[in-house]
């Protein structure tokens, strides 16, 4: 009442629905990030991500976790459509809230099953364990932890993950094969877009191929090269997409995707220091993190147990001392002598002491790091919130 327009955007979503994209598999029409629906021999429907529809994310206006509410949507559309009523396993692509923020409202009505890579399963699990952007707050249960580059099966259907970086680490290309077609879905990673609309499109009617990366997703050159590799190994008929339709390859199509791939590494060779002999953290910058970043202790807490990891930004061996900054009076973790190889990401753990009596306070932590006698300064953080 108070905000006019808010509420009816609510009670009139945009028209929801299914298309069939190939027999068995269909695709919601009005979901915020790419939602598919593949049918099983026995009637039961395994999705590919499961995030907001177009309503929830756009309701209200501000944008943030706590006004954010993801809704039940396409099950009853998938009933009329396949005579299913409920959806029995979801397979992420990776851990971003609009790809599987409504997975755990799957998992309390139908006990939804998630599949979900090795690599990011973890953060879907205890997402307060980690310092990265787009992390749903609510914990997930993986039913199964798929390992990557091996082929497993749901139903007739066989999927194969494999590694890929640049929209962010924790992310899979999935390779599905049944009933003689192969798609491949490639999650965040190969964007197109429209030059004269601004907005995402197929490659149809795209006017040039964009990176999707985000540096604090966790970054890696040569990621784009190797995803377009391992697609045009795959050979699919069909590739769908994080947000827009799906679409079939073409000659064209994959000259785009090369020279997209190989020009993302140039660039970045370009504008930042990261030849052999320079002193850099990577493409994505990132020193250090530390774990849990969210660290939540109940009163009266005495000690508690921190770790995390450093990358060696020196391609020579060195040895990394890491500091803990922490509150004064009673708080302190003990210091951190780390050798490393060239280039080495390695982790570590500690121990932090909690002040006596400490209650009913919000504190951070942060990780001070010098290597081979250089400062870097403070270059990672956690927080640590007691009862």
């Amino acid at each position: 009442r108070i905000q006019p327009g808010l509420a009816a955007r609510l009670a009139r979503p945009p028209a929801a629905g299914l298309e069939e994209v190939l027999p068995r598999l269909y695709r919601a029409r009005a979901t915020s990030a790419e939602t598919h629906f593949l049918l099983g021999r026995t009637g039961r429907v395994l999705a590919l991500d499961y995030g907001y529809d177009l309503a929830g994310i756009r309701f209200p206006n501000r944008i943030d976790f706590w006004t954010k509410r993801t809704l039940l949507h396409s099950v009853a559309e998938l009933k009329e459509r396949t005579g299913a009523g409920r959806i029995d396993t979801v397979l992420a692509t990776h851990y971003h809230d609009d790809h599987v923020g409504g997975i755990p409202l799957l998992q309390r009505l139908f006990g939804t099953e998630l599949w979900a890579g090795e690599n990011f399963a973890d953060l879907l699990e205890q997402p307060h364990e980690y310092d990265r952007p787009c992390l749903w707050p609510d914990p997930m249960t993986v039913s199964r932890r798929l390992p990557l580059g091996e082929t497993a099966h749901w139903e007739d259907v066989a999927i194969t993950l494999h590694p890929m970086t640049g929209h962010t680490e924790f992310s899979t290309l999935i390779c599905l094969e049944f009933d003689g077609h192969r798609v491949a879905h490639s999650g965040d990673q190969l964007f197109f877009l429209d030059a004269q609309t601004g907005q995402l499109s197929s490659p149809e009617t795209a006017s040039g191929f964009f990176s999707n990366h985000v540096y604090r997703n966790g970054l890696a050159l040569g990621g784009y090269v190797d995803c377009v590799r391992r697609l045009r190994a795959f050979d699919p008929e069909l590739i769908l997409s994080g947000h827009f339709p799906p679409y079939r390859p073409t000659p064209d199509v994959w000259r785009t995707l090369e020279a997209a791939a190989a020009a993302f590494d140039d660039t970045h060779r370009a504008v930042m220091p990261l030849d052999d002999d320079g002193v850099h953290f990577g493409p994505d910058s990132q020193a250090a993190k530390l774990q849990p970043y969210h660290l939540h202790l109940r009163a009266p807490p005495q000690t508690a147990p921190l770790h995390g990891w450093v990358l060696n930004p020196f391609n020579r061996p060195t040895v990394a001392e890491i500091r803990f900054v922490t509150p004064p009076a009673g708080w302190s973790a003990p210091a951190v002598r780390l050798p490393l190889q060239p280039r080495q990401k390695r982790a570590f753990a500690t121990t932090l002491t909690v002040a006596a009596g400490a209650r009913g306070t919000r504190q951070a932590i942060t990780l001070d790091l010098t290597v081979d006698g250089r400062p870097f300064g403070e270059v990672a953080e956690a927080w640590v919130t007691i009862d």
